[in-house]
This record gives C-alpha cells, sequence and structure tokens, in this order.
C-alpha cells in the first residue's frame, strides 16, 4: 500500500510539474498573439498618418496647381477677340494692297498713254501729271496705313503667342491637378483599408477562445492535482 501511495503521489508531482509548463506555454502564447496584434495596430496607425501627411502635400500642391490655372485662364479670356481682330486686320491689309495696286495701275497708265483709249481724246500733260501725284499720295497713304496695321498685327500676334503658351501651360497644369487628385483618392483608398483592418484587429483582439479555454482547463487541471496531492 505504500508502494502504491508513492507511485500515486509522483505520478500526481509529475502532472503538477507537466501541467504548470503547459501553463507557462499558453499563456506565452497568448500573451505573444496579443503582443503580435497590438505592434501590427501601431504599424498600421504609423501608416495611416504616413498617408494623411502625403495627403495634406498633395492637396497643398494640387491648390497652388488650380490657382496657378485660375489666373492663366484670367489672361487667356481675350483670345477670341485677339484671333477675330486679327482676322479683320488681315482682310483690310489684302484690301489695301488691292488698292495700292490698283493706283501703282493708275500711275502706269499715266505714264504710258497719251491718249485715253476709250474716247480716243488725247490727255493734257498737266492732267496726267495730277492724275499720278494722286495715286502717289494714295499709295504712301496705303503705305502708311499698312505699317501702323503691322504695327498692331504684331502686337496682336505676340498677345496670340502668349495666349496660345498659357493654354499649354493650363494643359500641362490640369494633367498634373488631376494626377495629385487621383494619387489623393487612392491614397484615401488605402487609408479606408488600413482602418479596417485594424477595426477586424479589434473586433478579434480578445484571443481565440481555443487558447483561453485552453489555459481554463489547464489552471482547473492544476488546481486538481494540487488537492490531489494535499490529500
Amino acid at each position: 500500500v505504500l508502494f502504491r501511495s508513492r507511485d500515486s503521489m509522483n505520478d500526481v508531482s509529475h502532472r503538477r510539474e507537466v501541467t504548470k509548463v503547459k501553463i507557462d506555454s499558453t499563456k506565452k502564447l497568448i500573451n505573444e498573439i496579443a503582443n503580435t496584434k497590438t505592434l501590427h495596430i501601431e504599424k498600421t496607425q504609423r501608416d495611416i498618418a504616413n498617408s494623411k501627411t502625403q495627403i495634406t502635400t498633395l492637396e497643398q500642391e494640387k491648390s497652388t496647381i488650380d490657382q496657378e490655372i485660375n489666373k492663366l485662364q484670367n489672361e487667356v479670356v481675350d483670345e477670341k477677340k485677339l484671333v477675330s481682330k486679327s482676322n479683320k486686320l488681315n482682310s483690310l491689309i489684302a484690301k489695301i494692297q488691292d488698292n495700292s495696286e490698283k493706283a501703282q495701275t493708275e500711275i502706269v497708265f499715266y505714264q504710258t498713254n497719251d491718249d485715253c483709249p476709250t474716247c480716243r481724246q488725247s490727255i493734257s500733260e498737266d492732267f496726267k501729271l495730277k492724275q499720278i501725284e494722286t495715286f502717289q499720295i494714295k499709295i504712301e497713304e496705303y503705305n502708311n496705313g499698312l505699317k501702323d496695321i503691322d504695327t498692331q498685327l504684331e502686337k496682336i500676334n505676340t498677345q496670340i503667342a502668349n495666349i496660345q503658351k498659357a493654354l499649354k501651360s493650363i494643359r500641362n497644369k490640369t494633367i498634373k491637378s488631376q494626377e495629385k487628385n487621383a494619387t489623393i483618392v487612392a491614397i484615401n483608398g488605402y487609408i479606408e483599408k488600413l482602418q479596417k483592418e485594424i477595426e477586424t484587429i479589434e473586433k478579434n483582439k480578445t484571443i481565440d477562445t481555443t487558447h483561453t479555454d485552453d489555459l481554463k482547463s489547464l489552471e482547473k487541471e492544476l488546481l486538481g492535482l494540487d488537492d490531489e496531492e494535499k490529500k
């Protein structure tokens, strides 16, 4: 009987030590799982914070670009008016040049003809000189008019060229603004995904019931072994 009692006590003691080791291992596993989840949440929160900082920077850059676009748009509002004025001036140049050519034709006529080819009457020298002088004055006026128009056209063409540069700049800046906006949308989507990850982790923050149930069972078993050892 004494031999059996000693064997029984040794068996209880051994089972007790094994159970304690299992309890320590289970607690360690539970702590590791909890720490891993906490570290993951902290890392995810840092990622969210960094992403929000990126968005703030992108929004500021986009705002600056949009302000530049608005400023440039104010510079191109007169494009249609300037193009219309340029077309009218070019049409006027064509008319003046045509009139100048006609005047030059008249001068040549009076320089080379002594008789009127239509009425067959002679043309006096004084009349020819007066007519030539009249048309020469007109040609000079036409030339002066063309110079004035050329000056106006040069100014308008410079304005139109500047507007074309501004329009190109607007297109480029609009693309950049759209790209930054697309990046902001993508980052917001990434943040939303990270936030859902945190929510999922926090919902499951309580350790899996498998491990907690194991721990409770082992602790209950240890208490039973303690009582058995005291007998």
